[in-house]
């Protein structure tokens, strides 16, 4: 040191001292001398200490480090340190006994391997040890051909071991069951144990945790799906597994009518609208019928009435859902029909109809059976003039039953128009035929109580009326047949056309069946004052619309 001087001095030797008694002599070195002190004076040369060496104690474990569940190394610790040169890198200086085999893949130790020595090995297994259980670190000759050597090149024994203890990766699996409610359903999860588990998480739809080896849950049934996790641990180490419990059988029973109002024996059409799955349906018809299964056919009601109609569904499970309830109102067929009609009717006389309707009756038409139709009129006026049978038809339509006719004839017979033409003037003696100028399958009844179309006239004076009758409908006409007392003509002396009302005209009697005839009459002076060719027609007395003066006149008649 800084002083000169020291207290002891170090030997290095050439190799290790075995066990045993050993002596060291101070002999002169190379200088000449052996020590001295700080006096000078030296010891003598030849001057011997005796010891003892005792053998190093050998190398062990110490301890060892892993990971408790299913390890892939284990990191050994030594009693003390060991040269890093006798470690072979291969792992074969060690071995590991248990319930399981296990295999070395390789054997490490620190990075730096401080001056050669080391405290620990970290061995890499080739797998991790599944299996838990008590093994048991054995020591080897590696394949170096030496085992473990610490730093006093004691060699460790191979019957040196340490054992250690491992436990099996707990297995998360586990089982469920879903107990199917109808308002509610039950999810059932279990774990079996082993593998040292003393510790179960679960969750549901990551909510909070919920302890025990057993667990239920509730979930309403709409809920579509439940994740389940479960978290396991020994201690240790732990390990977690999930399952997707589908639920959804929720169900709604609900259905739709079309049309929800119609008539009798007309189609209603049902729309099943339920949702869910695996469903089974029966249908309450309302009128004592029922019908299982998805839909019904359109279905016909036969009688007026309102209908209540429900839909029962049941799930797979048993669960019923008899909520769906709806009606349907079926009409009556309507009443069509009219009054007023009668069997038969004469021509041009009026028919007059009045309608008869109900229900729910939109809109209504008339057709009188030769064309004219009327919409919407509650009485009708319908004349005929031609003979014949007319079909008369009322059409109404319903908004719920549709279009519905009423029909009904009637027969027309036409009113006879007989002619017996125009009134005649026969001589004493004579006759004429009277005919009706009618279809002669008509009836006659003349005033002479014939019932000929045609009759033939008395020889005097008389006026004839027929009556001509077309079932029920008449018609009648009368003719004047005058009969001469003498067919001599002659004309007045005198008259008066005063305007008494007696011998007012100047005219030729018996002159009607003349049939060339000119009469005129001339004033006392020659001037021509009337003329005619009429044998009825006769002067008046007047020229020019002037009454002629009182006096003679002359006539002149051919």
């Amino acid at each position: 040191n800084s002083t000169g001087y020291a207290t002891e001095a170090e030997i290095l030797l050439n190799s290790n001292l075995p066990a045993g008694n050993f002596n060291v002599t101070l002999i002169n070195g190379t200088d000449g001398n052996t020590f001295s002190d700080s006096c000078y004076s030296f010891i003598a040369n030849g001057y011997s200490f005796a010891f003892t060496t005792t053998q190093a104690p050998l190398p062990i474990f110490d301890s060892v480090q892993f990971l408790k569940c299913t390890p892939s190394k284990i990191k050994v610790f030594y009693s003390k340190p060991i040269k890093c040169s006798s470690i072979s890198a291969n792992g074969s200086d060690f071995s590991i006994a248990g319930p399981a085999s296990v295999s070395i893949a390789s054997a490490t130790t620190n990075t730096t391997c401080t001056q050669g020595f080391t405290q620990w090995v970290e061995l890499h297994l080739t797998g991790p040890i599944s299996l838990g259980g008590n093994y048991t670190l054995h020591n080897l000759t590696g394949s170096d051909g030496n085992g473990i050597i610490d730093t006093c090149n004691a060699l460790q024994s191979n019957t040196n071991s340490i054992s250690f203890s491992t436990l099996s990766q707990p297995d998360a699996h586990f089982t469920g069951n879903i107990l199917w409610g109808c308002v509610e359903d039950t999810i059932v999860v279990a774990h079996a144990g082993g593998a040292a588990v003393n510790s179960w998480q679960w969750s549901f739809n990551g909510g909070s945790a919920i302890s025990g080896q057993n667990v239920s849950q509730y979930f309403p049934v709409a809920t579509n799906n439940v994740n389940v996790s479960l978290t396991v641990s020994n201690g240790f180490c732990n390990s977690t597994q999930s399952q997707n419990f589908i639920l959804n059988n929720a169900f709604n029973a609900a259905f739709s009518i079309n049309p929800d109002t119609t008539c009798v024996n007309k189609p209603v059409s049902f729309s099943n609208n339920s949702t869910g799955s695996g469903l089974q349906y029966i249908w309450l018809m309302g009128d004592g019928t029922q019908f299982n299964g998805q839909v019904p056919a359109p279905y016909l009601y036969n009688s007026s009435n309102t209908y209540f109609i429900q839909l029962i569904a049941t799930d797979i499970h048993g669960c019923r859902d008899s909520s769906a309830l709806d009606s349907v109102h079926i009409t009556a067929l309507p009443l069509v029909s009219y009054t007023g009609l009668l069997n038969n009717y004469c021509s041009n006389e009026r028919v007059k109809l009045f309608t008869n309707l109900n229900g729910y009756i939109s809109n209504f038409v008339w057709n009188s059976g030769h064309g004219a139709t009327v919409a919407n009129t509650d009485s009708v006026l319908f004349n005929y003039t031609g003979q014949g049978q007319y079909l008369i038809s009322l059409t109404a339509t319903d908004r719920f039953c549709g279009s519905y006719t009423y029909k009904d004839s009637t027969q027309v017979y036409t009113v006879p128009i007989p002619y017996l033409g125009a009134d005649q003037i026969l001589c004493p003696g004579y006759t004429t035929i009277l005919n009706a100028n009618e279809n002669p399958l008509y009836q006659f009844t003349w005033s002479t109580g014939a019932q000929s179309p045609t009759i033939i006239s008395n020889p005097v004076s008389e006026i004839y009326t027929v009556t001509v009758n077309n079932n029920g409908c008449t018609g009648t006409d009368d003719v004047l047949i005058k009969v001469l007392d003498n067919c001599l003509i002659k004309v007045p002396s005198a008259f008066t056309p005063n305007e008494d009302g007696l011998n007012e005209t100047l005219k030729p009697t018996n002159a009607m069946l003349a049939t060339e005839f000119t009469f005129q009459i001339f004033n006392r002076y020659g001037a021509l004052v009337f003329m005619t060719h009429n044998p009825v027609e006769g002067w008046n007395g007047k020229f020019k619309t002037i009454p002629s003066p009182t006096g003679a006149y002359v006539w002149l008649l051919n």
